[in-house]
């Protein structure tokens, strides 16, 4: 399966070894954390300074291209993986996937932002990545 790991900048660590026991299972994966993943270098969003109005603060080149290669990573992806905590981004990657009708698991929990019940259009809630790689989610029909 093609897999696209949605998650925060902070879970850098947490992502690439999510990634690593991925590919070890045969899949290939989208690892926005990884160079080696992605044609547009990547990072965390700096803070704002409120003094920029926040078009003009968004208005970067390398940023277009970079949402614009995740949109396109999500958009060939059997699966799309949201790894909680996670902020507004990796929400609004893990909803274009269910919008475009891409199976999606969360794996996690949500900690310091509470509780969501958009979560419940995840074909799969996981409390951890070990129970969530036990599942037969690669091998289960769509439903």
């Amino acid at each position: 399966m093609r897999v696209y790991i949605a998650s925060s900048w902070k879970q850098a660590g947490a992502v690439r070894a999510l990634a690593g026991r991925l590919r070890a299972l045969g899949h290939t994966c989208y690892d926005f954390t990884d160079p080696t993943s992605r044609q547009h270098p990547s990072g965390p969003v700096p803070e704002r300074d409120p003094a920029i109005p926040y078009r003009d603060f968004l208005s970067r080149p390398a940023w277009r291209a970079q949402m614009h290669e995740n949109r396109m990573a999500i958009q060939v992806a059997d699966l799309v993986i949201l790894l909680l905590p996670a902020g507004s981004d990796a929400h609004a990657d893990w909803a274009l996937a269910v919008g475009a009708d891409i199976r999606t698991v969360v794996v996690g929990d949500p900690g310091y932002a509470g509780p969501s019940k958009v979560h419940l259009w995840a074909d799969g809630i996981y409390p951890d990545v070990d129970t969530f790689l036990e599942t037969d989610i690669f091998e289960r029909p769509r439903r």
